[in-house]
């Protein structure tokens, strides 16, 4: 196999392996909403002011602690 077409098969890999990432941290159990609990939580252990965690939970925000980010859901309906 050339270098070129193994260039190619290493970056579908890669996106294959991306895509399955990020679907199953969409899809799965990784979100967390943003409850009273776990608001209190972050601010105690990360210092997030209470009124960011609160728009935050009011956006429709949710966490995921395997990447310690908040993740949003979209603004607009995708077909």
């Amino acid at each position: 196999m050339g270098k070129g077409k193994r260039l190619k098969m290493e970056r579908k890999i890669k996106a294959g392996a991306f895509k399955k990432t990020s679907e199953s941290i969409i899809n799965g159990p990784e979100l967390e909403p943003l409850t009273d609990k776990l608001i209190s939580e972050l601010h105690k252990t990360q210092g997030i002011p209470l009124k960011d965690l609160k728009d935050l939970q009011n956006s429709g925000a949710k966490f995921i602690r395997s990447t310690n980010s908040f993740w949003f859901p979209p603004e607009i309906e995708l077909s």
